[in-house]
């Protein structure tokens, strides 16, 4: 109690507030992680001091809706008026939140260069309490390390038997399924060991690597029928035909299994899932934007609506779907095929909609295929990560030659000689392969890179290579991507300096999936993302 006063005292504040505010100083020099390095008795002291906080739910939500908040003032997309307003609003807020919220945010870079640089027992030590509540103070690599860390703990002190699988090649989605499926939850916490029929070779993760690979393809199978392409071919949702197949329900439980199976023993899986199933996956809402990764077109209809007067359009509360031939009419509401779509109510057609084609239509594949995952992976565990972030954990990350994408970019507006452009491509080398990776997400929305390179890339009517199109007009907003069209809008920004940081934050945040011009727009655009849940 004594400890938790201290803790709570305005001197402590004032001192944290003090540490905070050198090390942002501090944090663009190179001297940076050793200047961390010497403060970590302080910055560990600082975590510590919060623990007992995040055993709070109210204090837990505050920091999370601080978080929230902050990351808003940053985007780029407020007035400066609003952002005065609401650095007021946060300004009310309780003393030992503020100096948290503001310490993890400035001291990101810092904080997460000296978790790198510090054993593994200090690193859980440090922020196990803190980190399911507030992921986003890590990086990726950190995540990742910290996810690897908890699965492993999750393991001590029990012991698993592993898990033979005795697979045929000519039918390894029919094997496979059978003895996973034959398993309870607990047998599946031991590792798999694979022997393919008629073959010798001792399982030392080679074949289990190669047995992953194999069965990730067969999931996507055109004859198996559980999933659907998107648009543009490269990524994958549950089929709402589905239920065609006997026993598909079972089936999504199964690919559950083998994703959380993949996740648990660090295998990758040659899949790459919607922006909209990830999501879902993490228990984060979908928003109207997330149609442009699965349906280009529909989400062009959908925009169109919500930009202009709808009054005479006809639209009602409903929609069709054309069952093998059979077209079934499916209401957003009761009655709602006699309920007229009007400027007053579009908002919340759009919302209606989305959810029945993203969620609802294939509800019962998707909860049988999480039901699988969470049987082998936490799910309080998962949320640590970000949709991107998720993908990059099944899928692994792309190896991406920037000279490749450099010599397959088309330029409008600049040319290759623009002093922007070569900043862009300075920039994307400098990136490690986790941020390369974010960066192609962004652009494209998914990070699997074409096997034949970037002249491959495809776009929502075939190939289409990655485009940089010169936006005119205010330099203060960020980039802006249409993932349908691989295609990054790019205003002419003065510094090479300045380039980088606006890209970062658009990367980072996930904004500008957009179509805006201007800050009036932004603002506009970023409520109706933000309505859509």
């Amino acid at each position: 109690e004594m400890i938790e006063k201290v803790f709570e005292s305005k001197i402590f504040n004032r001192l944290y507030a003090s540490l905070s505010k050198y090390l942002s100083q501090k944090s663009t020099r190179t001297t940076s992680l050793q200047i961390m390095q010497q403060m970590t008795p302080l910055i560990e002291s600082f975590f510590l001091s919060y623990h007992h906080t995040f055993n709070n739910k109210n204090d837990v939500a505050k920091i999370q809706t601080y978080m929230k908040k902050l990351t808003a003032l940053q985007s780029g997309l407020k007035t400066d008026a609003e952002i005065e307003k609401e650095r007021k609003e946060l300004e009310k807020e309780d003393e030992r939140i503020q100096v948290f919220c503001n310490f993890v945010d400035k001291n990101k870079k810092g904080l997460n260069q000296l978790l790198r640089s510090i054993s593994q027992q200090s690193f859980l030590g440090l922020l196990q309490p803190i980190i399911m509540n507030v992921p986003k103070i890590l990086d990726f690599d950190n995540k990742r390390l910290y996810f690897r860390l908890m699965l492993k703990q999750l393991k001590e002190g029990r012991h698993y038997g592993s898990v033979g699988l005795h697979i045929r090649r000519t039918d390894v989605f029919m094997d496979a399924y059978r003895q996973i499926m034959g398993r309870n939850p607990d047998e599946l916490r031991g590792r798999i060991r694979v022997e393919f029929s008629g073959e010798d070779g001792i399982d030392a993760s080679g074949l289990s690597k190669e047995f992953f690979e194999l069965l990730s393809k067969e999931m996507f199978n055109p004859a198996i029928a559980l999933f659907k392409p998107s648009a543009n071919g490269d990524t994958y949702q549950p089929n709402p035909m589905s239920r065609i197949v006997m026993n598909h329900l079972d089936n999504f439980k199964f690919i559950g299994r083998i994703i959380g199976k993949a996740l648990q023993e660090g295998y990758m899986l040659d899949c790459f899932f919607t922006r909209s199933l990830y999501k879902i996956i993490l228990g984060q809402p979908v928003t109207y934007n997330d149609m442009e990764d699965y349906d280009p077109d529909y989400y062009k209809n959908l925009k169109w609506m919500l930009e202009n007067d709808v009054t005479d359009i006809g639209m009602t509360f409903s929609y069709e779907i054309d069952y093998f031939g059979k077209v079934e009419v499916k209401k957003l509401i009761p009655n709602g095929d006699n309920v007229p779509v009007t400027e007053e109510n579009k908002v919340d057609f759009v919302q209606r909609v989305c959810k029945a084609k993203l969620y609802e239509e294939i509800k019962d594949q998707v909860d049988n295929l999480l039901s699988g995952v969470y049987e082998v992976v936490p799910r309080d565990l998962l949320s640590i990560f970000d949709f991107r972030e998720l993908e990059l954990m099944i899928s692994g990350l792309p190896d991406i030659d920037v000279n490749d994408l450099k010599n397959n970019t088309d330029l409008n507006g600049y040319t290759k000689d623009s002093d922007i452009i070569k900043w862009f491509f300075e920039i994307i080398e400098s990136f490690d392969n986790s941020e390369r990776a974010e960066f192609l997400q962004f652009v494209t929305g998914t990070s699997k890179v074409p096997v034949d390179g970037f002249k491959s890339l495809m776009g929502m009517s075939g190939i289409q290579k990655f485009q940089i199109h010169k936006t005119y007009g205010d330099v203060e907003r960020l980039p802006t991507a249409h993932t349908c069209f691989n295609q990054l809008d790019l205003p002419d920004y003065p510094t090479k300096e300045i380039l980088h940081e606006r890209l970062m934050k658009a990367i980072k945040e996930g904004k500008g999936f957009g179509f805006a011009q201007n800050k009036s727009q932004l603002r506009s655009n970023n409520f109706l993302l933000n309505i859509i849940h």
